[in-house]
């Protein structure tokens, strides 16, 4: 995950250092460790056996890539505001989530395979929310 929260709120991977801890899971307050690294994405990751939805969720260094990118991308743009990466619901987490004109928007950025269903069930969560 690129997003967490700390004593400021919510914080970025690629924003903030070791000394910016600790750091909890939005989704589900557990504590969780950034991950700085040559190869990878700077990120955050649960302890082992965290009991989380997103615990353990794997997504590639270009989806993360992908993300980063169109965040940074919506910061500068005129009439957005509240752009959030990761934006937590409960039955949902849009990948970017911004607010256009008073509209909330939800970006998904989808590199793997993904059934009807699952697409289904965002959608769903979204629209129950004028998301």
């Amino acid at each position: 995950m690129l997003s967490a929260r700390n004593q400021s709120g919510d914080v970025l991977a690629f924003e903030v250092g070791l000394e910016d801890g600790p750091f909890a899971c939005p989704a589900c307050g557990a504590e969780v460790i950034l991950k700085r690294g040559r190869k990878v994405i700077a990120h955050f990751a649960h302890l082992a056996r965290a009991n989380c939805t997103y615990a353990g969720e794997v997504e590639s260094e270009e989806h993360k890539q992908t993300k980063i990118e169109i965040y940074k991308s919506l910061i500068r743009v005129p009439g957005v505001s509240n752009v959030r990466m990761e934006y937590y619901l409960r039955d949902a987490k849009a990948d970017v989530y911004f607010v256009l004109r008073g509209e909330g928007v939800a970006i998904e950025v989808q590199i793997s395979k993904i059934s009807p269903d699952d697409i289904d069930k965002r959608t769903k969560a979204y629209t129950t929310r004028n998301i």
